[in-house]
């Protein structure tokens, strides 16, 4: 199956809506879920994602920073890590266990730190803040084979913006949801989302 590189950042949702609400985005076709360490019961929400989804989502953890939860995340079938400033004991812990890592970077210093530890994946964050600007003058000094996703301040309406900046993924919390969404409006939100990334991937090709 593939998957677009479109992270959905599972974040402040009420336990009991959570399902529903990834439901509505896997089934509009954001399959990478990241659940929040730092909210309640993260681990509890991860089995339960991992449970409900099977192979029809990838799952992963957001906001580590400590150097055993790549471990506890693994434990329970989760895929990814992502961070949100460049911790390298967390980066080599990750791809020791086989799972991607996205440590969030904002400086040329910061990526090669996360580089040398064997990532191939980085999340600029936060990506609103860097501009267009801040990212394409990144990109062109990192390695070709790095993919660059823009986190933070992410819409379907600037996605084209950072793809042109050399991003190949998105990392969107807000703009798709926030408190009192329905998951048909997340629905809307994810669907619109997609169309984009699709839209730009055929560009491409």
């Amino acid at each position: 199956m593939k998957h677009r590189k479109i992270i959905a950042i599972l974040h402040g949702i009420p336990e009991g809506e959570m399902l529903d609400i990834a439901e509505a985005l896997v089934s509009s076709g954001i399959t990478l879920l990241e659940v929040s360490m730092n909210g309640a019961q993260p681990l509890q929400k991860i089995q339960m994602m991992v449970n409900h989804f099977g192979q029809r989502a990838i799952i992963g953890a957001g906001m580590v920073i400590q150097k055993d939860q790549p471990y506890e995340v693994a434990n329970l079938g989760g895929r990814f890590i992502f961070s949100p400033y460049t911790d390298t004991n967390v980066i080599k812990q990750t791809l020791d266990l086989g799972m991607y890592s996205f440590p969030g970077c904002f400086s040329p210093t910061e990526c090669f730190a996360a580089i040398s530890k064997g990532t191939h994946t980085i999340g600029l964050f936060p990506a609103s803040v860097l501009g267009a600007t801040g990212v394409e003058a990144i990109r062109g000094i990192l390695p070709e084979d790095i993919q660059l996703y823009a986190v933070g301040g992410v819409t379907s309406s600037n996605m084209a913006i950072y793809r042109k900046a050399g991003c190949v993924g998105f990392g969107m919390k807000s703009y798709l949801y926030q408190p009192g969404y329905t998951p048909e409006i997340v629905a809307e939100k994810a669907m619109k989302v997609v169309k984009t990334y699709d839209a730009l991937e055929s560009m491409r090709a």
